[in-house]
């Protein structure tokens, strides 16, 4: 799973997230700016979006 991580990305996150197995993350570092609150998702021909608040 990728995970664009903004110049806030709460480390307890991070932490939380790796404790599943570092091997299925893919931290994207983006430290120009915030973290995004949404998840996308994609299921066969089907986009998933999500907005956490």
């Amino acid at each position: 799973m990728i995970v664009d991580r903004g110049n806030d990305f709460p480390q307890a996150m991070e932490d939380k997230l790796l404790s599943y197995g570092a091997d299925m993350w893919h931290f994207r570092d983006h430290g120009d700016r915030g973290t995004s609150r949404a998840l996308i998702s994609y299921r066969g021909d089907h986009l998933g979006f999500k907005r956490f608040p």
